[in-house]
C-alpha cells in the first residue's frame, strides 16, 4: 500500500526534474522506459515529448542511443573495474561514448504505443541495421564501440567512424524488446 501523498509527492518530483535525470546528468537515455513502455508515468504529453526529443536530439547515433553525455563505459579507454570518475575526467569520453541498440528497442515500442507509423517504420528499421547474424539468426549485440584506432579520427569528426558490435550477442533484454515491437506491430 502507498499513501496518495507520497504518490503525488513523487510525481512532483518526477515532473520538476526532467527532462534532465539528475542532477549531475544532463539527459539520460534510460528515461525512454520511464516516459513510455513500460512505466507511461508521465501524463503530460508535452513533457514526455520534451524528454523524448531531447534524448534523440542529444544521445542517438548510427548504432543505437549513448546511455547519457560522457559515459565511458565500455569504450576503449575506459579503465576496467574503475567504477567513477572525476567530472574533468569525463571529457575523454566526449564523442565516443558506446552506442546501444536496446534504446531504439525502446524507441520503437514507444512509437507503437503513441501509434506513430512514421516513427515505427524508422525505429524498425534502425534495428534491422545493427542486427548481427550470429548462427544463422539476426541479433541485437549489447553495444557498439569506437574501434581503437578509430578513437581520434571520431573526435575530430563525430559520427564519421564505423563501430563495432560487443561480443555480447544477443543482449537478451535489447532482443526481447525487439521481439515484442514486432509482434505488438
Amino acid at each position: 500500500h502507498v499513501v496518495p501523498d507520497n504518490i503525488a509527492q513523487a510525481n512532483i518530483t518526477l515532473t520538476a526534474m526532467l527532462p534532465r535525470e539528475s542532477n549531475t546528468k544532463e539527459i539520460d537515455a534510460a528515461l525512454l522506459s520511464v516516459i513510455g513502455f513500460p512505466a507511461f508515468t508521465v501524463p503530460e504529453q508535452g513533457l514526455a515529448n520534451k524528454v523524448r526529443d531531447d534524448i534523440i536530439s542529444k544521445l542517438e547515433g548510427r548504432y543505437g542511443l549513448k546511455r547519457f553525455l560522457r559515459d565511458g563505459h565500455q569504450t576503449m579507454v575506459e579503465v576496467e573495474g574503475r567504477l567513477h570518475y572525476e567530472e574533468q575526467e569525463l571529457k575523454q569520453f566526449e564523442h565516443i561514448e558506446s552506442e546501444w541498440p536496446l534504446f531504439y528497442a525502446y524507441l520503437y515500442l514507444d512509437a507503437i504505443f503513441r501509434d506513430d507509423r512514421e516513427q515505427v517504420t524508422h525505429y524498425r528499421a534502425r534495428l534491422d541495421a545493427v542486427l548481427v547474424e550470429q548462427n544463422g539468426y539476426l541479433l541485437l549485440p549489447e553495444l557498439y564501440y569506437v574501434p581503437l584506432e578509430s578513437i581520434e579520427l571520431e573526435k575530430q569528426n563525430p559520427g564519421s567512424q564505423d563501430r563495432l558490435p560487443n561480443e555480447n550477442v544477443p543482449l537478451v533484454w535489447a532482443q526481447s524488446l525487439f521481439l515484442l515491437g514486432a509482434m505488438l506491430e
